[in-house]
């Protein structure tokens, strides 16, 4: 049975941040994203994740993307990573990803990566070598669409994030498929290859491989129908991975937050006008309340 998100389930997931706390208390979350031509969506991701609360967030990126990202998010810490020819992470960037990850609790993958034969293999390492919490996402999606069974070697579950058109890769069928039975389609997928799904569209679909279904139909608007909204969600998803909320009730979190901070900004900016970047501001604001 399908369960509407609310409110109240999803600040009583959130942690309080304790008087006596640290950063170190709050998670450290490793963000590999960026590209020459997608650099926005490194900063996007981040902020969204800093924004909802983890305690130390690196981004892990060339040093075109880094040195863009620095100048307008200096809470980031960096690791720079060589770049290929084509503007993307060398995919021989990252071959110790295993030990490097046991310093996190949460990867976030995928946001502005671009595609190429790289990125392919950076990605194709991350997912069979990563030691910690994975959330997928954009391109590292549709790399992995070309090969889904290799989400069946991650450590644990993932998280994937697709729209109708990557869940539509990912089964390699037509997106009206998809369209037809959303619920259905993210909990067949999700069961097929052990992982959280988190199928977005106007109402929201979280399905987990032992059957739980959560749906978000109470918050969000066609103002997110712009590009980097998406970055902004899967940064805020891995950043409540990396405070330890389990991964189901992190993408609860995520999902329902994004949503309501689009409706304030929404009412502020109107949907034609908002930006991606203009619901930082909202959810500042929802979580000072």
């Amino acid at each position: 049975m399908s369960n509407i998100i609310t409110l109240q389930e999803v600040f009583a997931s959130i942690p309080e941040r304790k008087k006596n706390s640290s950063k170190y208390d709050y998670g450290k979350l490793l963000a590999i994203c960026g590209s020459t031509y997608y650099r926005g969506a490194a900063f996007l991701s981040c902020a969204g994740a800093l924004r909802s609360g983890v305690g130390i967030i690196t981004l892990a990126s060339t040093e075109k993307v880094i040195s863009c990202v620095s100048a307008s998010l200096p809470e980031c810490t960096f690791l720079p990573l060589k770049e290929s020819e084509n503007g993307t992470i060398d995919a021989n960037s990252l071959n110790n990803i295993g030990e490097i990850s046991k310093k996190y609790n949460a990867i976030l993958i995928g946001c502005g990566l671009s595609i190429d034969d790289s990125t392919r293999e950076l990605v194709k390492n991350i997912v069979k070598h990563a030691e910690c919490q994975l959330v997928i996402d954009a391109d590292a999606i549709n790399i992995l669409s070309e090969c889904p069974d290799l989400i069946k070697q991650t450590k644990m579950p993932p998280i994937i994030t697709p729209h109708f058109n990557e869940m539509a890769r990912l089964f390699g069928v037509d997106r009206k498929i998809i369209e037809i039975s959303p619920e259905d389609s993210a909990l067949e997928f999700s069961k097929k290859y052990n992982c959280i799904t988190v199928l977005k569209s106007h109402i929201t679909y979280i399905t987990t491989p032992d059957g739980k279904v959560a749906v978000n139909s109470q918050t969000g608007n066609s103002g997110l129908a712009k590009g980097g909204s998406g970055d902004v969600l899967a940064g805020m998803i891995a950043s409540f991975c990396a405070q330890k909320i389990n991964p189901f009730d992190a993408s609860k979190c995520g999902v329902f937050l994004h949503g309501k901070a689009a409706d304030r900004c929404a009412e502020r900016l109107s949907k034609q006008s908002m930006l991606p970047s203009d619901i930082l501001t909202d959810l500042s604001t929802m979580f000072s309340e």
